[in-house]
């Protein structure tokens, strides 16, 4: 069947099949847990290489955000990166991006014909990779159904997690004749490459009503960081 795309599209979908890294197994990475919090520092990690060029490790990510070594809530428990950090690892960095709030899927998938997408999750609701057995625990679809491709591997244990993902791209399947089968979004989720999980997928291919309904699902105001202008082809 054929796939449409913009050339937007398809240059960030071939980076992220030739980029690999994932918040878990990197090097320099002492600084977030050894990977634990660092499903935003992956998020910008990828950003800053495709935009820039810059390869950094989730240490520098780290720095570059003003975040604390290894840091903490004020319950005392392991923090990822705050919107307020990421925002200071843009002005830093000069990435062209910026924050919007109480957001839509539909505008997440329009704002990503520019770029891709940075944007939160409730990691639980993101749909599951079929056949998957985590811990004695087989996948069943659970709340947010299957992914086309990939998908959710931590079955257990993290479910009501906030979690930063991206936007890759988003494609249209057709018939030979044009007529359209359906929309499928490219979303990049940085949870893989622990011992336990050692995939590395570059994206999970999911449908725009999977991607409203995780983020429907985000407990917290619903962000994401946009492109402020297209990423040349």
């Amino acid at each position: 069947m054929p796939i449409v795309e913009s050339a937007i599209d398809r240059k960030v979908r071939l980076f992220f099949e030739s980029d690999r890294r994932q918040q878990f197994g990197q090097p320099a990475d002492d600084w977030v847990w050894d990977g634990k919090t660092a499903c935003g520092h992956t998020c910008w990690q990828k950003l800053l290489r495709l935009w820039t060029g810059r390869i950094v490790s989730l240490n520098t990510v780290n720095a570059l955000a003003g975040m604390p070594r290894n840091a903490r809530a004020a319950n005392g428990q392991p923090r990822g990166m705050r919107i307020e950090e990421s925002k200071a690892l843009v002005r830093r960095t000069g990435l062209p991006y910026v924050l919007r709030v109480n957001v839509t899927a539909a505008q997440i998938r329009e704002w990503s014909t520019r770029g891709p997408v940075l944007y939160g999750t409730r990691y639980g609701s993101m749909p599951d990779k079929r056949g998957y057995v985590y811990n004695g625990v087989r996948a069943d679809g659970r709340p947010n159904g299957f992914a086309r491709l990939n998908g959710r591997t931590q079955l257990t244990g993290a479910e009501n997690i906030r979690h930063a993902v991206i936007l890759v791209a988003e494609r249209r399947v057709t018939t030979s004749t044009g007529a359209l089968l359906r929309i499928e979004d490219l979303r990049f989720d940085p949870n893989h490459g622990s011992p336990s999980r050692p995939e590395r997928p570059p994206y999970d291919v999911i449908s725009p009503g999977q991607l409203a309904r995780e983020l429907a699902d985000y407990s917290a105001t619903k962000f994401a960081f946009i492109p402020t202008r297209s990423l040349p082809t």
